[in-house]
């Protein structure tokens, strides 16, 4: 059976402060980049509607997309929605082969939707774990979504999972080789930065992004 696909657009609510000023989207999909602002969605502003648009995002059916918006000045990334946390498109359905399109409600930039209440059985003794109680359970915040971290010792190791590490891969000209350094602007390269300055071991699972 072939893949079921939405075509996924996105709105959202900004009024440009400065000249230049751009949003794009974000996520954990590789289609909207796998949370690398350098391969995030550019939407377009439309003044008539006061809002921005994205065009069309091909996403598979059926499971829940995380997302956040970006503001960026004259082709420069500035920085992340001034929240905690992600925004999420909960699974929708559509038939094998299909390509209907999902619009969701209009998003406000910097403002993220309250969510709604957890819900459990009747007979169950405990609620389910809240996304909150989860992350002071295994130690991380999800500031972007970014961030694994795990104890696998009493001394404190940390696992760091990211589809694309936060390097920056330049060649040197004169001698053709390469230059690998952490981007020290990835909220994920910061937080790892934290966690060895606590004296923990940080191990790191990803691709390079070349």
């Amino acid at each position: 059976m072939s893949q079921a696909f939405l075509q996924l657009e996105f709105r959202v609510r900004h009024s440009p402060a400065r000249r230049g000023e751009e949003v794009y989207a974000v996520g954990e999909h590789p289609s909207l980049g796998c949370w690398d602002p350098a391969q995030a969605v550019k939407l377009r502003h439309s003044p008539g509607e006061g809002v921005w648009l994205s065009a069309p995002v091909s996403v598979p059916a059926g499971v829940s997309i995380q997302y956040k918006y970006l503001l960026f000045c004259e082709g420069r990334f500035e920085r992340w929605e001034a929240f905690d946390g992600n925004r999420t498109i909960g699974a929708a359905t559509s038939r094998a082969g299909s390509r209907h399109s999902l619009v969701p409600p209009d998003d406000e930039l910097d403002v993220l939707p309250a969510p709604p209440e957890p819900r459990w059985s009747a007979g169950a003794s405990t609620p389910p774990p809240t996304p909150a109680g989860l992350a002071e359970a295994d130690g991380t915040t999800g500031v972007s979504g970014q961030l694994s971290a795990l104890d696998v010792s009493e001394g404190g190791s940390v696992i760091v999972v990211s589809y694309i590490l936060p390097l920056l891969i330049t060649r040197e000209r004169e001698t053709a080789s390469w230059a690998i350094d952490w981007n020290l602007d990835s909220v994920l390269a910061r937080r790892a930065s934290a966690g060895r300055a606590e004296g923990k071991r940080v191990f790191w699972i990803g691709c390079p992004g070349v």
